[in-house]
Formats: structure tokens, sequence, C-alpha cells
């Protein structure tokens, strides 16, 4: 079967993905939180469990503190209780989410061009045109290059080009001739498609147009 790989799932919509979290982030982001706790309520009572059992500092803070004091040589701190902020969101509340965005945005790849999403469409339709647009499709063409077995890579509706993505949705005449019947359906003027880039292209400028009543 040809699938879309995790990286590409996992990236972010701004870098092609589907914005799907990686486990390697979650499950981070799930320890992060319990530190971050650790760290901010230290008189609950688990916390005090902990620091009982494994020390209050772990043997780390001495180097932690002249890390810290090297880092601050030349700044003037102001006159105020000192206190734990989150940066990674402009409330300055920590939360799970924030940390995991943070891993997958460092650690996974840009499969592309952001992702286009339109949300008045199903979800699975969104995902269709996601996996057009990458080639991740089962199509013969893809399969033989997994490795599968065939009698023929050809389209068996046309029998006339191979059966790639792009010839499954703009490249066979049977969905030629659907894309004609809906430009009259719609009344719309339909050009000839040969990839989803020239599809999208198409696309975008009929929904920007102003509608007729």
């Amino acid at each position: 079967m040809v699938e879309a790989a995790a990286s590409n799932i996992g990236s972010s919509k701004e870098k092609g993905g589907l914005d799907v979290s990686s486990f390697y982030a979650l499950n981070r982001a799930l320890t992060f939180k319990w530190i971050w706790r650790f760290r901010t309520q230290g008189s609950s009572l688990w916390s005090r469990v902990i620091k009982l059992i494994h020390g209050e500092d772990g043997g780390i803070e001495q180097v932690q503190m002249a890390n810290m004091i090297s880092n601050l040589e030349g700044f003037t701190l102001p006159n105020m209780h000192d206190r734990w902020r989150w940066s990674l969101s402009g409330d300055g509340e920590s939360s799970v989410a924030s940390v995991r965005n943070l891993i997958d945005d460092r650690t996974l790849t840009e499969v592309g061009a952001k992702t286009r999403w339109i949300k008045y469409v199903l979800i699975k339709v969104n995902i269709l045109a996601w996996r057009i647009k990458l080639n991740n499709l089962q199509s013969r063409l893809n399969l033989s290059r997994r490795g599968l077995d065939l009698d023929t890579i050809f389209c068996p509706s046309c029998n006339s080009a191979v059966e790639s993505s792009n010839h499954i949705f703009f490249g066979c005449p049977m969905v030629k001739d659907l894309y004609k019947f809906l430009a009259r359906w719609w009344d719309v003027s339909m050009k000839m498609f040969f990839s989803y880039d020239e599809w999208w292209n198409w696309f975008s400028n009929l929904r920007s147009r102003p509608s007729s009543s």
C-alpha cells in the first residue's frame, strides 16, 4: 500500500503536512507538563514526595547556578518577586499543545508548500486533495514503484496511459468528460488540467470571482 510518510502527516499545515502530532512530541510534552508542575507547585504533596525520594535538586543546580550567573552579567533585574512564566504561549499559561507544537516544528521536515484546507468541505475530501498533491495515492504506478507485481500499470478505464495520480484525476478521458459535464451543470468555463497545481489555480480563480445574481 502507498501511504503518506509519518513526517508528512505530522508536519504543520504551514509546512505542507496535516498537523497531526507525532507520538515523540506528545510523550515529551506530557513529561514536560509534570516537570513544569514540579517547578511551579513546589509545596504540593506530590512535589514534596518527589523531593524526598530523589532530592531537592538532583545534583545539577550548582552547575545551573554558575551558568545563570554568567548569563546574567550586565543585566539589571527589577525589584520584584521571581515567578515562572510560560514563554511558548501569549497568555503565559502552560500547555501540552504548545510544547508538542514546538517539538514537532523543530524535528519534522518541511513537506512542501502550505497545506490548503477548505473548512466548508469534509475532512476526508481535504485529505484526498492533500494526497493527490503529494502523489500519495495507491495508483498502479505508485504500487509498482513499491515493488508490487502487477499485470499492467496502464489505466483500466482507458488503457491508453500509465495510471498515475495525475492521470486518474486529470488525464483520463472519462475524467475529462466528467469535468465537461460539471462545467455545464455549474455554468462555468472549464479548461483541461494536467496536474493538481493547475487545477488548484483554476479553482482559486473561480472562487475569487464575484457571484452573479
